[in-house]
């Protein structure tokens, strides 16, 4: 199958999940056999064509409208403006790059595939212009996100609503697509992937987690709780170190410390609440993006994981922390998938769930952690055998596959 793809995102342009699932799913499709040409952002800075791992990749240079859009767009976008630029010049750069090749240099293509709110206009046009098949891949919406734009989001329905088929990442998501007006019909649910080869804990030394560990002053008879990504309000990172107050104030925890990483909105949040907690020997930030190795020492280096999200579809950091063998403690209330990812009792058990944006639940939930340490090495053999059953990359992609070959057979 010839599959077009666009994606935001995709490496070495690597901010959030959606560019995690575009790395990973392409290769996997790549190694079932298929053909995949991705049309992603370009800084400016990476090349416009090149193959990456048998994958042709398109970086469209990208334009500076602004001083066209400023006038016609509705006023409701001129405090993003600059933002909307570069996702309005790259669907419509993009989709005519794609036209080009079709119409041009006869480029087979069988199906078009968008990621997300940010390659919705991509799509719409590529359905009526290119009369192929799209199938609309929602992770996560704009009208999830907390600066969600109403114009974003009422093209974003529309998208539903026109395009061919919609494959969603977990069941409550689905739901909540539903709810929200979207097709019931059209929609498929195909979850997100790890790669467990890479996201190994053999593959990682005694030695490099001492290394991680000493790094932000953890000792070896101290607990380290582990958070990786986006700092933004709906992740509830502040109220994790709020519950880590609760914590600090028993006896019987003295010894746990939280390393958290990643970039967003909440940082000068996040430091004011440490700073005001008087948490700075408890609480570690680290404010950047690092890169896939670091990532994996630092899960490998962790006692446990903690993602108190209350607005997230399916969580791959979730799904790579199982991998890498650890125990986690999820938020499992608002729109999230993680309870169809975490088992939290029986013999299946990997991890807790707690509600997310209440501080005592989540300090709950890292205490009964702590009061069950014994058991964690089971419940993280658990993760990742749960990981190998469901939730490779090969698996998710057959599965992405089987939806399209059903689409275009109709």
């Amino acid at each position: 199958m010839n599959i077009a793809l666009f994606v935001f995102e995709y490496p070495p342009n690597l901010i959030s999940g959606i560019g995690t699932y575009g790395q990973y799913i392409t290769k996997s499709l790549v190694d079932l056999g298929h053909k995949v040409i991705v049309f992603t952002y370009n800084n400016g800075k990476l090349p416009e064509r090149e193959n990456i791992n048998g994958i042709e990749v398109i970086r469209v240079k990208n334009l500076k409208a602004t001083p066209v859009l400023t006038h016609i767009v509705k006023e409701e976008l001129n405090y993003w403006l600059e933002l909307f630029n570069e996702f309005f010049c790259y669907n419509f750069l993009s989709v005519n790059y794609l036209a080009n090749l079709i119409q041009k240099e006869g480029y087979p293509i069988d199906i078009v595939a968008i990621c997300d709110w940010a390659t919705t206009m991509a799509g719409l046009i590529a359905q009526k212009e290119l009369s192929l098949p799209v199938v609309f891949h929602i992770r996560s919406t704009r009208w999830g996100e907390a600066s969600g734009s109403t114009t974003m989001s009422n093209i974003e329905i529309d998208a539903s609503k026109r395009l061919n088929h919609l494959i969603t990442i977990s069941n409550e998501m689905k739901l909540s697509l539903i709810e929200k007006g979207y097709p019931e019909s059209k929609i498929s649910v195909v979850p997100n992937g790890v790669a467990p080869e890479i996201f190994d804990p053999a593959s990682i030394t005694t030695q490099e987690c001492k290394e991680i560990r000493q790094y932000y002053g953890i000792k070896d008879d101290e607990v380290m709780l582990f958070y990786i990504g986006r700092l933004t309000p709906f992740k509830n990172v502040r109220q994790m170190v709020e519950a880590m107050s609760l914590i600090s104030k028993e006896a019987e925890f003295q010894k746990v410390k939280l390393v958290i990483v990643g970039r967003g909105s909440e940082e000068l949040n996040l430091k004011e609440l440490i700073k005001q907690e008087k948490l700075s020997d408890k609480v570690i930030c680290r404010f950047e993006y690092i890169p896939e190795r670091e990532k994996i020492k630092h899960f490998a280096a962790s006692d446990i994981c903690v993602f108190p999200s209350s607005c997230e579809p399916f969580g791959i950091a979730i799904l790579e922390a199982m991998s890498m063998g650890k125990p986690i403690i999820v938020g499992a209330k608002e729109v999230v998938g993680f309870h169809e990812q975490v088992i939290p009792c029986g013999q299946e058990q990997c991890g807790i769930h707690i509600n997310g944006e209440d501080p005592i639940d989540i300090a709950w939930g890292i205490k009964e952690a702590l009061i069950n340490f014994s058991r964690l090495p089971i419940w993280g053999e658990s993760g990742r055998k749960r990981v190998l059953n469901n939730f490779t990359w090969k698996k998710i992609a057959q599965k992405t596959i089987d939806v399209y070959k059903q689409l275009i057979l109709q």
